[in-house]
Order: C-alpha cells, then structure tokens, then sequence
C-alpha cells in the first residue's frame, strides 16, 4: 500500500477535525511505501546489475497495522483526530467506488500474510527512506 493512498482514499470526515479510516486490514499489518522512495531503490538495483540483476526485490518503507497508523496521524495532524474503523472487505466493496473490487481484492490478499517485504535491504537501496511518520510529517497539507 502506498502511503498516499491514506489522504486520498481511506480518510473520511466524520464531523470538522474528526476522521474515520476506512482501512479493510483487521488487526493484521500492512507492508506500505511512499511511492518517491520506489524510485530511489530502482535507481540503486540499476546501478547494481550483479547484485540486483534478475531478482525479485521485496521492498516497502514500513509494516504498520491500523491502530499504528490513527496514532501517526493523531500525533502529526494534530487538532484533527483520527480514528481506525476496522472495515470488513464484504463493508469496503459495498462502497462502490471505482476500483473498489480491486482495492479489497489488494487487502484480502495483505490478510492473508503472504506478503513478504524486506524493509532492511530497501534501507539500504534507499539511504533516505521514509517511515509512514516520516512522511505523514513532511506532508501535511495532503490531509487538509
């Protein structure tokens, strides 16, 4: 999951300063990534062809639950707060949206944990990774 999606697809107001995220993920968490720091760990794999050539390389930024991710955004966004609605997938397909049977689709298979991701090796494709905090942080102006 990147982390952009959060603003623009999992946040919905509830009243003025209050939000609910819509996340399908049960209690399970959920590899995710800004999606400027991908650009940055494809640079290094090209740069290193021996190293990197013809494999698979399982990167993400972070491996937040839902519960971790109400907390980073009440903490940084601050008068705003911001509550984990834990959203079955049967509740987030009735919502209709396009692309919402892909999109459940996505976070039915992130239940299942079979998603493995390698954050340490992507710290070191990409020096400046961001944590969701991070990068919650930096980008403010996405959840106004």
């Amino acid at each position: 999951m990147y982390y952009q999606m959060i603003p623009l697809m999992f946040r919905h107001q509830l009243e003025e300063n209050k939000f609910a995220l819509t996340l399908p993920i049960g209690q399970s968490s959920v590899y995710s990534m800004n999606v400027a720091d991908i650009g940055k760990c494809v640079g290094s794999i090209f740069d290193m062809p021996e190293k990197y050539g013809n494999k698979i390389i399982p990167v993400a930024g972070d491996k937040i639950n839902g519960k971790e991710i109400e907390n980073i955004l009440n903490k940084n966004l601050a008068p705003s707060r911001y509550s984990y609605a834990n959203t079955n997938l049967e509740q987030f397909r009735s919502f209709g949206f396009p692309g919402v049977e892909d999109i459940a689709n996505m976070f039915e298979f992130f239940q299942t944990d079979k998603m493995q991701r390698d954050i340490n090796l992507t710290r070191e494709l990409n020096k400046e990774l961001e944590s969701f905090d991070q990068w919650v942080n930096k980008n403010k102006q996405l959840f106004i």
